[in-house]
This record gives C-alpha cells, sequence and structure tokens, in this order.
C-alpha cells in the first residue's frame, strides 16, 4: 500500500498486518530524515461485500484512500506555514526610528534657538558659553545651498575653510544622515521590515559627527596648531555644553544597538504545505 505524508509530501509504501481488525489504523514513521511525522492510516475494512452484478460477477470495490492522521501539533503547525519567512523587523526599526528622530530634533531645536523662536531654553548647552554659537545648526548650510550656492561655495575658500568646514559641515553632515534613517526606518516600520547593513553603516556615521561636533573647538585648534588643554576643554563641556556630550553617547548607543540588531539573525524558512 501507499501513502503520502501530510507534513512533506513524501511518498509512502508499506504492508499493512495480514491479521488486522475492523478499524486497525496502521502507524507509520515518514522516512525522509528532515521530517519523521509519524502518522496513522486507517486500513479498509476486509468485511465488506462487494457487490454482485446481475450475471453473478462481483464488482470490483473502489480504490479507498488511506486516511492518513497527524498530530495536533504537526497540524496546527501545517495549517499556520504559509511557505513565507517568518521575519518581523518592525520593532527594530522602530528602536532605530527613535534614536534618528532624537538628532533630527536636535538640529530642529538648535535651528530654532539661532532664529531668537526658542532662545529661552537656550541655557540646556545648545549655545555655546559667551556666544550666539549653536553647534547642532545644521539646516542653515542646506537653506543657504538652496538659495545661495554661490555663498556657500565662498565658505570653503581662503584661510577660514578648515574652520567652516567644522563649524558648519559636521551638523549639516549629522542632520543627514539622521534624516535619512529616519525616513528609512519609518518605511522599514511600516513595511514591517529591517535593514542591518545601512542602519550600521549610517548610524556609525551618525556617531562620528555627533562626536566630531563635541570636539569642534578642540578639532579646530588641533588644525590651527593652537594650544588647548584638553582637561579644560573638557570640564568646559561639562559646565557649558553638557548636551554635546549627551548627543555623542547617545549616537554611541544608537550605533551599538544597530550592530546588535544586526547580529539577530533570520528566522529558517518553513515549508510550504500544499
Amino acid at each position: 500500500m501507499f501513502t503520502k505524508c501530510p507534513s512533506c509530501r513524501t511518498e509512502i509504501s508499506f504492508e499493512p498486518p495480514s491479521n488486522a481488525p475492523a478499524g486497525y489504523k496502521h502507524r507509520i514513521k515518514c522516512p525522509n530524515p528532515a521530517c519523521g511525522v509519524t502518522i496513522s492510516v486507517a486500513l479498509p475494512s476486509k468485511q465488506a461485500a462487494a457487490p454482485v452484478t446481475a450475471t453473478g460477477a462481483p464488482i470490483a470495490a473502489p480504490a479507498t484512500t488511506p486516511e492518513a492522521y497527524v498530530p495536533q501539533d504537526a497540524a496546527l503547525e501545517a495549517t499556520k506555514s504559509s511557505g513565507k519567512v517568518k521575519y518581523k523587523g518592525r520593532a527594530r526599526s522602530f528602536m532605530m526610528l527613535l534614536f534618528s528622530l532624537i538628532f533630527v530634533a536636535l538640529n530642529v531645536v538648535s535651528y530654532l534657538i539661532s532664529t531668537g523662536k526658542m532662545s529661552g531654553i537656550a541655557a540646556i548647552g545648545l549655545v555655546a558659553s559667551g556666544t550666539s554659537f549653536v553647534p547642532f545648526n545644521g539646516i542653515p548650510l542646506f537653506i543657504a545651498i538652496i538659495k545661495d550656492f554661490a555663498t556657500v561655495k565662498a565658505l570653503f575658500v581662503g584661510d577660514f575653510m578648515v574652520f567652516n568646514l567644522i563649524v558648519f559641515v559636521l551638523p549639516a553632515a549629522l542632520l543627514l544622515f539622521a534624516g535619512i534613517l529616519t525616513l528609512s526606518n519609518l518605511i522599514g516600520f511600516i513595511a514591517g521590515k529591517y535593514g542591518k547593513t545601512g542602519n550600521v553603516i549610517f548610524s556609525l556615521f551618525t556617531f562620528i559627527f555627533a562626536a566630531g561636533i563635541m570636539f569642534q573647538g578642540f578639532i579646530v585648534a588641533i588644525l590651527m596648531k593652537a594650544p588647548i588643554d584638553f582637561a579644560a576643554y573638557f570640564q568646559n563641556l561639562l559646565n557649558n555644553s553638557l548636551i554635546s556630550i549627551i548627543a555623542a553617547g547617545v549616537g554611541l548607543l544608537f550605533f551599538i544597538f544597530a550592530i546588535i540588531f544586526a547580529a539577530k539573525k533570520k528566522k529558517a524558512k518553513e515549508p510550504k504545505i500544499a
């Protein structure tokens, strides 16, 4: 006799017991090593009498398809299985979306402070002590590129080129990468997917630019070959720009979470039950 495994569809040949009683169900284990499901096959009754034609010749009994029995757990899994990969990245995308939104919001708040619309919260450390300089304000560079690109080009020539690169490009680059991550993870959250490689690479750059903003003055001093005391510089950050240190720390966490999420393996594809 022959039957098919309901799980992997392997055709199984078997010999039923010759003295099987009526209603006996023969138990068979699937020979497929990747399956191994135990099924029960209901054998056709030998007691059934074959109908007789008018000539007295018995009519052959119709072929009976063995009834396959699948254990409850296996049947439940077969019902749920659709042949698709169970890989949900919505939670990870949402987590990375929150991180990226922090840096986007930081740029927006810095821009509003620089324009005088939120001057009341300048004390949180977004304005350098004794100046009107806002370190995380990357929005003006994009506005200038759109409105007057020639002026932007002039910033990056001459003696102040290095200073302008550090002051204007670092926050603008931070905003650009954080914005890309915000958009991509928002799409990933909606679609239930998570982009591993993109989040690792872009979060790394986000951390680098956030740390660069924290050390803007230190980097400029080094490039200009001016003497600087690192301990005094760090103490000044603690006193007047604590938000810069916090932002760099958040950027580091951002990158670490991206690595952890990327290390999580995708679940194996389940077999599709026909």
